[in-house]
């Protein structure tokens, strides 16, 4: 195996030139952060600075040979699909505020590891060095095939996120909102009694005489009849 091969399976557990896709026991090493436009450079300059403040492993960084940038962060245990978009939507979550909705996709489909040739043949997709990367704002693609070597070289200086770093980024989710307490019981509903009473005394007798009005409310009647009495 080649050194830029080597470097390849080490960090993403793929062979050069695929896609990073979950393995077949449904997990995923590689997480990727696709920048649909080179302009949003930006915001991938500030997710690098979280990342160091964290103190996380370095990601790859590639131009993806057509308008854009992907970050790849390395696993270093495989974890499925839904905890990978959780994690990668916490940690991106200041970076991406304020960019266009579908500017940036998490776990895109089809993204082939770089470097590789574009269909037109003339451009190359291919990792860069981060600390170079507002260099490839205007043209994120590279016009010759980059050199095995130097991919591989770059691809040295990146580790893989521990699962102690991967649960240190989740934990800074904010919790779920309460659940709403359950609505009070409505308030028994005074009894409508008919006709008219000549005195106080007269509702009273009627209220606790009436077996249709709840048995509480029939009890409260008898003791203010008894408390108006002589």
């Amino acid at each position: 195996m080649d050194r830029l091969s080597s470097e390849i399976q080490r960090l993403f557990g793929l062979p050069a030139g695929s896609a990073a896709w979950p393995d077949a026991a449904g997990g995923r090493r590689a997480l990727v952060v696709a920048f649909r436009r080179a302009a949003d450079w930006p915001a991938i300059a500030a997710l690098y600075e979280k990342i160091g403040e964290l103190g996380l492993a370095q990601p790859a960084l590639s131009v993806d040979g057509v308008g854009g940038f992907n970050v790849w962060f390395s696993l270093a245990d495989a974890v499925d699909t839904t905890r990978g978009r959780d994690f990668l939507a916490e940690l991106c979550r200041d970076a991406l505020a304020g960019l266009p909705a579908g500017s940036v996709e998490l776990l895109p489909e089809g993204v082939a590891l770089p470097p590789c040739a574009l269909p037109d043949g003339e451009r190359w997709a291919a990792f860069v060095d981060p600390a170079l990367g507002s260099l490839f704002a205007a043209e994120p693609w590279l016009d010759f095939p980059p050199s095995a070597d130097q991919q591989a070289e770059l691809l040295a200086g990146c580790a893989s996120l521990s699962a102690a770093d991967f649960r240190q980024v989740l934990a800074e989710r904010a919790p779920a909102p309460p659940a709403s307490p359950p609505p009070a019981p409505a308030a028994a509903a005074a009894p409508q009694l008919a006709g008219p009473y000549a005195d106080a005394a007269s509702f009273l007798l009627a209220v606790i005489n009436d077996p249709s009005v709840d048995l509480a409310l029939r009890i409260e009647a008898a003791r203010a009849l008894l408390a108006h009495r002589p």
